[in-house]
């Protein structure tokens, strides 16, 4: 799953309860590799969460280094997004759609049906001529 960080940054950024320094501590942290225990300290969630998001597809999975896996800031940023996207109230099953048309280059528009739904009529009624 390649996703640019900066976009995910920026998601993560304009996220409502979220600070500036999100961005910055992904930044300056971009070589910087977690384990799995460091990545759920760090992004304020639990191991169990970290599993069950790789299961269901919203995270991928980390660079395996002998028997041990190290995760990115992709990662850090990658949960932080789910994290925002979580409090606002949307489930597991839309993020991943969110997450997964963005890395195919969908326009959010598109994905929402934003024009459609501006651009076609309110109801299915037909118009009747009423006469006195």
């Amino acid at each position: 799953m390649s996703f640019p960080e900066d976009i995910l940054s920026f998601i993560a950024s304009h996220l409502p309860g979220s600070d500036a320094p999100i961005t910055q501590d992904i930044s300056e942290d971009q070589g910087r590799s977690y384990t799995i225990d460091e990545l759920a300290r760090t992004a304020e969630t639990t191991v169990r969460n970290i599993r069950a998001y790789q299961d269901k597809g919203l995270l991928p999975p980390p660079e395996l280094r002998g028997r041990k896996g190290f995760y990115s800031s992709k990662h850090l940023a990658r949960l932080r997004v789910i994290s925002g996207l979580l409090d606002r109230g949307f489930t597991l099953a839309s993020i991943g759609e969110l997450l997964s048309a963005l890395e195919q280059g969908i326009d959010l528009r598109n994905l929402l049906g934003l024009e459609t739904a501006i651009t076609s009529p309110w109801t299915d009624e037909e118009p009747q001529l009423v006469t006195a």
